[in-house]
């Protein structure tokens, strides 16, 4: 075997780190929230109060773990993202077309889920701290790290395993999805991840995405907490 060929066999992906990382941070960010509510014991209010950090805990988590696998492959993050000097004003109209698109996603989901089932209530702390963090964070670590994980590094890695561009998107979007926990969540982020993915996966390039998700998770959390 030549040395080329090892190289090229260290940057393949491999289904046993693709799907741990597609799929697995649902189950550890949950798991720390359990461990929290549990050995912590804190009332709901304080919980909810601990719920920024959490967060800001699993973004970097996530990031960190991306680099990571990135690095092993052989890819850099600055490729996965893919940014274009002279596209960069495209790809921000691209964005805040993708925005409008989640928006439209969104809207038409929860009609439809409303006409069958209640749409669920969250309650978070009214504490003025993590009312300004979840504006400030929520929406910085979904645009970038969600992206990266879920379309830059998900979709690129399960096509070269799928051969697939629909196969890829399909399951960086299930795991996506999963990633939200509840069945409401679950369904209008799935049909998002789709519709990202397609985005992703047409023009090669992750900012129209992150720009998109960025401007659709800054209205809602403003909205809500505004």
């Amino acid at each position: 075997m030549t040395e080329e060929t090892t190289n090229a066999a260290a940057k393949r992906p491999q289904w046993k780190i693709v799907l741990p990382i597609l799929f697995g941070p649902v189950a550890v960010y949950y798991g720390v929230a359990w461990i929290l509510a549990r050995v912590i014991r804190l009332p709901q209010a304080e919980y909810l109060d601990a719920y920024p950090w959490v967060l800001l805990g699993m973004y970097v988590f996530l990031f960190f773990v991306i680099r990571r696998a990135t690095t092993t492959e052989g890819m850099k993050i600055p490729e996965i993202v893919n940014i274009r000097r002279g596209k960069l004003l495209a790809d921000i109209g691209i964005g805040v077309a993708v925005f409008f698109g989640l928006l439209l996603i969104n809207s038409v989901y929860s009609v439809l889920w409303s006409s069958r089932f209640p749409l669920p209530q969250v309650t978070y702390s009214s504490n003025p701290f993590t009312i300004d963090t979840m504006i400030l964070l929520l929406p910085i670590g979904a645009g970038i790290v969600e992206e990266l994980v879920w379309r830059g590094y998900g979709n690129s890695r399960l096509l070269v395993l799928t051969g697939s561009p629909l196969k890829s998107i399909l399951i960086s979007s299930l795991g996506f999805g999963m990633w939200h926990v509840d069945l409401f969540h679950f369904g209008y982020t799935f049909i998002g991840g789709l519709f990202l993915g397609y985005i992703y996966t047409t023009n090669k390039r992750l900012l129209p995405c992150m720009v998109g998700h960025w401007l659709y998770d800054f209205i809602a959390t403003l909205s809500y907490f505004g």
